[in-house]
């Protein structure tokens, strides 16, 4: 799949003024336009976005367990950056909603003190800006390391921690919050609304609960699962976003688990365990476009087509990368937007690390690429 180079140039013409950095882009530019051809353009060309398109970006965090806990080299630092970032930039922007991909902290319930420190960072989405009276809308998926124990879907699992500060009781006052499955305060199992350009869309989460591992529960899995049919019944009009922790694996042979800026999406991604009872359930929605996950570090990137609907699936998970010297940095504040586009009907991710002096792009065909956006 071709990248479109030449918004990375502009990118990196913003960010940096180096001439031979430039001057070596425009040449692999020309190089790669003259061998490869585009998945959106037979022409091997993607439209420049007018003034006049129906744009706006959802941001993308993966997970943040490291910054949270502090281990090898996380820092809380790098997740407020990263919150920072999207505060700073929404308006112009125009970032509607903010997706957590789940693994919030490391440590389940067990160290309460990282949930208060994701509690508070997190939060600072809900100040209200111009435009957006109640914060910026968000949701996050639950992971493994925010059950407790470690990967335990059973009701109760997460009370202490993540339905403490992100329970029903939480957002029910939101009005981009749509519900949650079981009682009480579990927000386990939930969705949101928002509607843009007056294209709606709804954002279904979903917990872990891989088969395969100890805790798998198919009673749960079963009852979650209807429930998420039963609600996107209700809103056969909204496109569907599902988010869980897993659903798809590294591409076979990918290195984008330690290394980053040497990817490509030439190989699909495989599904994790849930990731496919997940597809297999869902993919006779017509109104599912999209998958978006965690939990294997590294990214991917694969579409599938079920009876004449397309669903893509993304992963993003950076806790496993190394620096130049093999040092671990936790993940090292790497994060997504992803740009709609309505007009051109296009979808374009960035992947890169915002910090107070600087953002880091990564460019690679895996990390920096723009697909169809619905078929």
């Amino acid at each position: 799949m071709k990248i479109n180079i030449i918004t990375k140039i502009c990118v990196l013409v913003k960010s940096n003024k180096s001439f031979l950095v430039l001057f070596s882009l425009i040449l692999l530019a020309i190089i790669s336009c003259s061998n490869s051809t585009d998945e959106i353009d037979e022409k091997n060309e993607v439209e420049p976005p007018s003034s006049e398109d129906e744009i706006f970006q959802i941001a993308v965090l993966p997970d943040t367990q490291y910054y949270t806990s502090q281990k090898h080299g996380g820092q809380i630092e790098m997740f407020a950056e990263q919150i920072n970032w999207i505060r700073n930039n929404a308006i112009e922007s125009k970032i509607k909603y903010v997706v957590h991909l789940g693994d919030v902290v490391d440590h389940g319930h067990q160290q309460m003190e990282e949930w208060s420190v994701a509690k508070d960072i997190l939060y600072k989405l809900e100040t209200p800006l111009p435009g957006y009276p109640e914060g910026i809308p968000y949701g996050i998926a639950v992971g493994n390391h925010d059950q407790d124990p470690l990967g335990d879907p059973t009701f109760g699992s997460t009370d202490d921690g993540y339905n403490k500060y992100f329970g029903k009781e939480h957002f029910v006052r939101k009005s981009y919050y749509g519900g949650a499955h079981g009682a009480t305060n579990n927000n386990d199992n939930h969705y949101d609304l928002f509607e843009v350009y007056n294209q709606k869309f709804i954002v279904l989460y979903i917990e872990y609960n891989e088969p395969g591992s100890e805790f798998y529960d198919t009673t749960i899995e079963n009852s979650v699962f209807q429930w998420g049919s039963n609600i996107l019944n209700q809103f056969e009009d909204h496109k569907v976003i599902i988010v869980s922790h897993s659903i798809l694996a590294r591409p076979e042979g990918s290195n984008s688990i330690t290394t980053g800026g040497e990817g490509t999406n030439e190989i699909s991604s495989t599904y994790t365990n849930q990731g496919d009872k997940i597809y297999n359930w869902f993919k006779k929605k017509s109104n599912v476009f999209m998958m978006l996950s965690g939990h294997r570090s590294g990214e991917g990137y694969r579409t599938d087509y079920y009876k004449g609907n397309t669903i893509k699936s993304f992963l993003s998970d950076y806790q496993s990368r190394e620096d130049k010297n093999g040092n671990r940095n936790g993940g090292g504040g790497l994060m997504r937007t992803m740009e709609f586009n309505l007009t051109q009907n296009t979808l374009s991710i960035k992947t890169f690390s915002p910090s107070k002096s600087s953002i880091q792009m990564e460019l690679d065909s895996d990390s920096f690429f723009t697909v169809k956006l619905f078929e």
